[in-house]
């Protein structure tokens, strides 16, 4: 769903999300997306789009980011890591990701400290990577990029808990096994009831098709809640995905 068709001028309401949008002037061109504002106790955002500013209120403060230690075999991998990096960055939207110092993970954290973002890792000690960093002696540890914060824990399952707590939504992006634990780890919680944090994916040039097309016929064989399988928002571009986010 395109959240910009929804935008109706002044006073114009999101669609689906029961806030106000209240056109401001022109403050600055698309790709800073928001400026932060304070009322009060009350915090929010400035978007710009189609030439105006309009301020929202937003929930997500936070999100975490899963994706690969690898780049690839497509450039657009690593390009709309590095992209979605910079927006969430531009939006005001902190980064919790897992630390590593190589692949998609990289891209998105380089991204992001180059426009100025908050970025934390979440690390296992002693961690090495796959069979493939290990035998080719990369170091895979955050130690070289110079995060905002990394927090180091004991083991794979924990970061993903401490990844979880510390974030208000989550994005995945494309990745291989560690990715799809991260990401069931949070669709199950969602399931069970323990958590009702927003997810977004990243479908670069439709990575994900087959995965939400199983998650279709889940539902349809009676498996899995139509309101589940709804959890994840399939979005093509990293513009797209962050505009969705805004809207939350």
């Amino acid at each position: 769903m395109d959240w910009r068709r929804g935008l109706s001028g002044p006073g114009g309401m999101g669609p689906g999300t029961g806030r106000r949008l209240r056109q401001g002037p022109w403050l600055k061109p698309w790709p800073g997306i928001r400026m932060g504002f304070r009322s009060g106790a009350v915090s929010g955002i400035m978007i710009t789009f189609a030439g105006k500013i309009y301020t929202e209120m937003n929930t997500i403060k936070t999100v975490a980011v899963y994706l690969g230690s690898r780049a690839g075999r497509r450039p657009e991998y690593v390009r709309n890591a590095n992209r979605l990096g910079q927006l969430l960055a531009s939006s005001g939207i902190g980064i919790v990701y897992g630390g590593a110092s190589v692949g998609t993970m990289k891209a998105l954290a380089e991204g992001a400290l180059a426009a100025g973002g908050s970025v934390t890792g979440v690390f296992p000690e002693g961690f090495t990577g796959n069979k493939g960093n290990l035998a080719a002696g990369i170091d895979v540890s955050p130690a070289s990029l110079g995060l905002t914060r990394v927090v180091y824990v004991k083991d794979l399952p924990e970061r993903i808990a401490t990844m979880q707590r510390l974030s208000d939504a989550m994005v995945f992006l494309p990745g291989s096994f560690g990715t799809m634990t991260e990401v069931f780890f949070w669709m199950e919680d969602w399931q069970l009831g323990w958590s009702r944090k927003p997810a977004f994916v990243l479908n670069t040039g439709g990575y994900y098709d087959g995965l939400l097309e199983q998650m279709h016929t889940m539902t349809r064989e009676g498996f899995m809640d139509p309101m589940d399988a709804s959890l994840l928002r399939p979005f093509a571009e990293p513009e797209d995905l962050v505009a969705g986010i805004l809207e939350t």
